[in-house]
């Protein structure tokens, strides 16, 4: 491992490290001068204690738990993962059987990338074949994107992705072309890269990660898992919360960030590798993983090295998402001021989920968002469902039909008003009409579905 400071000041590598007090420290992590065994004894008791936070204290012999782990061969997935089996081989190692089992879950994204892979480049299915071969324990499955096209007509997929095709053959009818012509024909493939083609780049990234969510859930479910693991760091929950809000879906944070049960009836998360920052399960990956498998964790095409650090290639201005903008600056910012990524995280970490009133349900639960599939109160759909819109704010609170009418009054209570208000003056807007009129989308997958902007109110 090399004599770097992971993050902290680096002309304290000359010292003894400070928890064996034997052994030169060859690294610094958050001001503490560790060497290589110690480090690698930090991050598996900091994973481990998150771990024993939800292990069950009476747990079945005959019926194990079951986690699913989404991997998507990057540092913390394959940290995880190794630490997991690890963990569960010493408990097959003594007597009685091991209290939980792993289903391994990657989501194959090839195929909706508009960059195509380097011909050198393994495949998923090579990758997971190689992680089958070191960790041969387990389960494996790999899932392409397109497949939520393809799931059962009950599952939440469908619904989510059902009115996404009904809105791309609306939007197709203004602007049509040769794929949405036979859309209702067309293979999953295409229908998803027709979904994709009209957005930008931070609409399309921002589809695509609610996209793979919404399968992980389902693919959970459908395999009777009891909880998701996710491999998710403090650089990455903080990078999460920041670009989130600035998405329009911090609603959302308070369901994202918490540990237990989620908005899915069934089904827990939690985030083991939430205590550690990205850079030092880099750093513990290089360490412990086999090189045919820490070679995938960072991919040289992926990285350069600055200042002793490993970060991502600059991408041109033109297609930055806001995902990666917000994810170099927390890189950035891990290396010299940890406290910040952590504060981020514990702060938004205080967020409570709001709780759904009568008014919020629909016939069959909460409503919901049909891309993201998180709870939105009532009259938080559409555009013009978000409360902190100045531009409608006075149409809701003092529509008079008259003064402040635009003409349609489409659910907004004003102007000749086919909604709530009726034009008579009452401004008793509350939103719900924009479900009733075709909208199911919250405010943020509002704005990042570009494509379907003309079906909203």
């Amino acid at each position: 491992m090399p004599g770097t400071a992971v993050n902290g000041r680096s002309d304290s590598l000359s010292s003894i490290c400070r928890r064996c007090q034997i052994v030169q420290a060859t690294m610094v992590v958050r001001t503490e001068p560790l060497c290589d065994d110690c480090f690698i004894k930090y991050i598996n008791s900091k994973i481990i204690k998150r771990l024993e936070t939800f292990r069950p204290r009476h747990s079945s012999k005959k019926s194990p738990r079951k986690y699913l782990l989404p991997v998507s061969f990057g540092a913390s997935s394959l940290s995880l993962l190794h630490i997991l089996d690890a963990r569960l081989q010493r408990q097959r190692g003594r007597p009685g059987n091991a209290d939980y089992e792993l289903e391994i879950v990657h989501i194959d994204t090839t195929a909706a990338s508009q960059n195509p892979p380097e011909a050198s480049s393994p495949s998923p299915t090579t990758k997971l074949q190689l992680l089958k071969q070191h960790y041969p324990l387990h389960n494996y499955h790999l899932i392409p994107l397109e497949a939520v096209y393809d799931q059962p007509s009950d599952s939440i997929l469908t619904e989510t992705l059902s009115s996404l095709s009904i809105s791309s053959s609306h939007n197709d009818a203004l602007n049509p072309s040769p794929v949405s012509a036979s859309s209702s024909r067309a293979t999953p493939l295409a229908q998803l890269t027709n979904l994709l083609n009209p957005l930008s780049p931070t609409s399309r990234a921002d589809v695509l990660l609610q996209l793979r969510t919404s399968l992980l859930y389902h693919t959970a479910l459908s395999l009777n898992a009891s909880t998701l693991l996710l491999s998710s760091t403090s650089t990455s929950l903080a990078s999460l919360t920041l670009s989130t809000c600035a998405k329009g879906r911090g609603h959302t944070l308070g369901h994202l960030l918490a540990e237990g049960p989620t908005h899915l009836s069934g089904l827990s998360q939690h985030f083991p590798c939430r205590d550690l920052l990205k850079q030092e399960l880099e750093t513990y990956a290089t360490a412990v993983l086999p090189s045919s498998l820490a070679s995938l964790c960072l991919p040289s095409s992926m990285t350069h090295e600055n200042n002793g650090k490993t970060v991502p290639t600059p991408a041109s201005a033109k297609t930055t998402t806001i995902d990666e903008l917000v994810t170099r600056f927390f890189t950035d910012v891990e290396a010299s001021y940890p406290n910040i990524v952590t504060n981020v995280v514990k702060t938004a970490s205080r967020l409570v989920a709001p709780q759904t009133s009568s008014n919020d349900e629909g016939s069959d639960g909460p409503r919901r968002c049909r891309l993201c599939r998180m709870p939105v109160p009532a009259g938080g759909f559409g555009i013009l469902g978000w409360g902190g819109d100045q531009a409608v704010m006075g149409s809701r609170d003092d529509g008079d039909g008259n003064g402040n009418g635009n003409g349609n009054g489409n659910g907004n209570g004003n102007g000749n008003g086919n909604g709530n208000g009726n034009g008579n003056g009452n401004g008793n807007w509350n939103g719900l009409e924009d479900d009733k009129q075709g909208s199911s989308l919250c405010y943020g997958c509002s704005r990042s579905a570009t494509g379907f902007e003309q079906l909203l109110p």
